[in-house]
């Protein structure tokens, strides 16, 4: 943190700060019931404070770190590039899970989930029940990972039909073993209305003809007859008459009387409207409501929606069809899946979830590859930035950087409109620049 104010000057949230204001108020809120605590001992004993600052601060961390040292013409290629990387990680976490039902690797992935060799951990006892999470401690956390990488999947391999499909075939079997209900609830309708959406014609029955086809392949070859948690899963399919929907799906946490209501209820009633600290109680949240009514009271609760309203709201901002697809379909897994478990705060999938966010709001205003184009405006010169060269061999982004160097001059506008074609359409200026002083120097640079 220290570090990242001596480098102030260079953070540039373009946009970001309707996520930094908001989670600031959760913090600030929360530590202000640090600083004048209530009766937090009321019935259970106080959670560790370092902890509770961990899961808080890590959203800030991450999006001041990425904002301070990426520049937003980058970020979209860095997006491509880390959303790769971790779709490509988590379909070799499913195969270590389809592995995992026919062997018994439980040794080998014991050292991810705990650095206590001889402790009984998540992921163990789920283990026992058949809910294969792979490296991932928490069947809960794993679904949501497998979730996001279903999103990534189809952002960047739907013109690849033949890379996409195995990816979604893979992270859903490994989905599908975790028995998250995250996963199934969410995740797979959500993959299916984003594969949909993504696709024109004649592709979606194909789509859902393919589906159907390899569901109904893998169901054959006996993959998961062995399996111990295939009776769980089925479960999931015929729920019981005498209990409700809601209950039955959200395992008893939103009903009345449940363990997580009860930690609600007394939350209110000790510290309504500011928690009771960063350190919160000794108990199992279950969501980001209920941690964040916890810890922040109803102030933090407010800045939690502001959050989550953030992420719609920069999806509507998005310039790119492609990208702007993905973060609503982001902003609609994250809102949903917060209800069952943290969705912004749970360790490793958190860090993934705010690095991608942070680069999503630097390249928001990236318009369509090769057609549009979208200006940067600065404290002391406007950007114009192209996401490919437009009529150029070089495959590189282009900057058309104009810099104000005399600012005593008379105020004088300037445009460039029309200097720039691409596709045998003229340039178009999304927003003006800044009336310019009396000298305006202006050059084509080669990008990175």
């Amino acid at each position: 943190m220290a570090a990242l104010v001596l480098r102030a000057a260079f953070i540039r949230p373009g946009g970001g700060m309707r996520f930094l204001i908001p989670w600031s108020l959760v913090i600030v809120v929360a530590m202000l019931g640090e600083l004048v605590p209530p009766a937090k001992h009321a019935r259970w004993g106080g959670g560790g404070l370092l902890a509770g600052l961990d899961n808080l601060l890590l959203p800030l961390a991450v999006m001041l770190t990425i904002w301070c040292c990426i520049a937003p013409s980058s970020a979209a290629s860095l997006l491509r590039t880390g959303g790769k990387l971790y779709v490509w990680c988590m379909t070799a976490n499913a195969t270590l899970a389809i592995v995992d039902t026919g062997y018994d690797l439980s040794t080998f992935l014991r050292p991810f989930w705990s650095r206590e060799g001889d402790m009984t951990t998540v992921a163990a006892r789920a283990e026992a029940m058949g809910r294969l999470s792979g490296i991932i401690n928490q069947p809960s956390s794993a679904g949501l990972a497998y979730s996001l990488a279903g999103l990534l999947a189809i952002y960047l391999y739907t013109r690849t039909p033949r890379k996409l499909y195995p990816i979604l075939t893979l992270v859903t079997i490994g989905g599908l073993l975790t028995v998250s209900k995250v996963f199934i609830l969410i995740g797979i309708p959500l993959m299916l209305l984003y594969l949909l959406k993504s696709s024109t014609g004649s592709r979606k029955a194909g789509i859902l003809f393919a589906f159907l086809v390899a569901t109904g392949a893998i169901l054959q070859t006996g993959l998961f007859q062995g399996w111990k948690g295939l009776d769980f899963l089925t479960r999931l399919l015929s729920p019981p008459d005498d209990q409700s929907l809601i209950g039955f799906y959200t395992a008893g946490r939103w009903v009345e009387d449940s363990p997580m209501m009860t930690v609600i209820m007394e939350a209110l009633r000790v510290s309504p409207l500011t928690g009771v600290g960063a350190g919160g109680w000794d108990v199992a949240y279950d969501s980001s409501w209920a941690q964040t009514i916890v810890v922040s009271g109803l102030l933090g609760i407010v800045g939690l929606a502001a959050v989550l309203v953030g992420f719609f709201r920069l999806a509507k901002l998005t310039l790119n069809p492609e990208r702007k697809r993905f973060t609503l379909f982001l902003a609609a897994m994250l809102c949903a899946a917060s209800f069952g478990l943290p969705a912004l705060t749970t360790n490793r999938i958190g860090v993934i979830v705010w690095t991608i966010t942070a680069l999503l709001v630097l390249a928001h205003r990236q318009g369509p590859e090769g057609r549009q184009t979208w200006i940067t405006p600065g404290a002391d010169r406007s950007e114009l930035l192209l996401e490919r060269p437009l009529g150029s061999a070089t495959g590189r982004p282009v900057v058309l950087r104009r810099t104000d160097t005399h600012p005593a001059g008379p105020a004088k506008p300037a445009r460039l409109g029309g200097l720039v074609r691409g596709k045998g359409a003229p340039f178009r200026e999304r927003g003006l620049f800044r009336p310019l002083r009396s000298r305006v120097s202006s050059q084509i640079l080669a990008g990175p």
